[in-house]
């Protein structure tokens, strides 16, 4: 009886102790989910779609912080938009923004009115936030593209760090370009482009199979672009020659192999030449492959091992045109500047640019130099060529030529195009709606997004 009265007396304390212990955890767990909430607070935020190139080396930045023992106040806490409600989350945090709080980080990723945002105090003065860097290393920008990271420059205040840019530029297929009388080392212009091509225009309006740009509409918001300066407020959309450049830019859109895409043509088959960088997979019917996205990913047509370089069509046959890929503004109501700047330190450094930066050109000027090298040596080894590139020196001479000679770089206005005019420049070029009708709706809608 001894026995199982104690046994009886064990059993109740267990049962007492375990009723405390489930008692305790909704106390436990609201403790841990305070210091939890209180581990985030400390960190950096910010906000990030699904699929991002900046949450790729973020991720990688917090490995690096852990690994070297760093401070908690470093580390980026990412959230990232709910992919099915995108919308109401960017819309959310550009209210938290405008209301002075919001994420401290603020991505060019982010499908953001940067275009107007770049016009009002929303965004820290970087420039500022290196002078006050009281860390052993400050940020050098010598050692990075300076027409490309002054064009985030805004009245002397360096209001984004770009991390990539793409360059305005073409390739074709040379013997097409000697075929057609192309001048490729001459700059085309919308006004002088239809009639450096017309033998190729003829010559595609015939075969029903040629065209000129796998993508019109780039080329199109290309031409918009040129006459919306938002920095000003000002819209040239009703000028005569604006109206005599669209002109002429609609001449070099044939749409004629929009059910080409599995025919073979004069140019066969096209082949992706095996890379370091990305390439753009455009039409085998397009005489121009842009190099819009890619750093050194012109297609290679069957039958032909050589390309020319051609700049971009552009207002003026002297500009060479480039456009920010990645970039990072911060918030000027943040209160962790300090350990931003040491993020985008990290972002800009030659390892992450070398190794992370795939398809774009880096800024690092070493990192450009390097993956210009690889990129090069493996052209050539796809294409059979002498393995020191030596087969490959004038396109990559005139390569360079174009990159040192940007004079024009943007950041790319994703907000006006896909929000404001996407759908009217898609029922343009579909034929949905008159030009006249297009050009109206076009002046109205950009007048009231850049005066709003």
């Amino acid at each position: 009886m001894l026995y199982i009265t104690e046994k009886g007396e064990y059993m109740k304390r267990t049962l007492c102790l375990f009723m405390a212990i489930l008692l305790l955890i909704p106390v436990l767990l609201s403790g841990c989910q305070r210091a939890n909430s209180s581990d985030e607070q400390e960190q950096i935020l910010v906000y990030l779609p699904s699929s991002s190139y900046l949450g790729e080396v973020i991720r990688k930045y917090n490995r690096y912080l852990v690994d070297n023992n760093y401070e908690n106040r470093y580390k980026i806490n990412v959230k990232l938009f709910d992919d099915k409600k995108e919308n109401t989350s960017i819309t959310k945090m550009v209210t938290e923004i405008m209301a002075g709080a919001g994420p401290d980080i603020i991505a060019l990723e982010t499908d953001i009115p940067f275009e107007k945002l770049m016009q009002q105090s929303i965004f820290a003065d970087i420039n500022e936030m290196i002078e006050n860097d009281t860390s052993e290393e400050k940020l050098d920008l010598s050692v990075y593209n300076s027409a490309i990271m002054d064009s985030c420059v805004v009245d002397g205040k360096r209001l984004m760090i770009p991390l990539a840019f793409s360059l305005n530029v073409m390739s074709a297929p040379s013997d097409l370009c000697s075929e057609y009388n192309i001048p490729v080392d001459k700059g085309l212009s919308y006004s002088n482009a239809p009639e450096a091509l017309k033998d190729y225009l003829e010559k595609a309006k015939e075969s029903k199979e040629l065209t000129v740009f796998s993508d019109f509409k780039a080329q199109l918001l290309n031409l918009i672009d040129d006459y919306v300066d938002f920095g000003e407020s000002k819209v040239y959309l009703d000028t005569p020659q604006f109206q005599n450049d669209f002109k002429e830019l609609c001449k070099l859109n044939i749409d004629n192999n929009s059910d080409n895409s599995n025919k073979d043509n004069k140019r066969g088959r096209y082949k992706d030449p095996y890379s370091f960088f990305s390439h753009f997979y455009g039409s085998s019917s397009s005489l121009f492959q842009p190099v819009f996205d890619s750093f050194f990913g012109f297609d290679v047509f069957s039958g032909s091992d050589s390309h020319e370089l051609i700049n971009g069509i552009n207002k003026s046959e002297s500009d060479i045109k480039a456009t920010v890929k990645y970039a990072m503004a911060v918030n000027a109501n943040s209160n962790k500047k300090q350990e931003v700047l040491e993020f985008i330190k990290y972002a800009l450094s030659q390892h992450i640019q070398t190794d992370w930066m795939n398809g774009y050109m880096p800024v690092n000027n070493q990192s450009f130099g390097m993956k210009l090298y690889y990129s090069t040596l493996e052209q050539n080894r796809y294409l059979g060529n002498d393995s020191d590139g030596s087969n490959s020196a004038e396109f990559v001479e005139k390569f360079l030529t174009l990159v040192d000679g940007v004079n024009v770089c943007n950041i790319p206005n994703s907000y006006y195009h896909n929000n404001i005019i996407g759908d009217i420049v898609d029922d343009f070029i579909s034929g949905k709606i008159s030009e006249q009708k297009f050009l109206n709706q076009l002046k109205s809608k950009t007048n009231i997004f850049v005066n709003e």
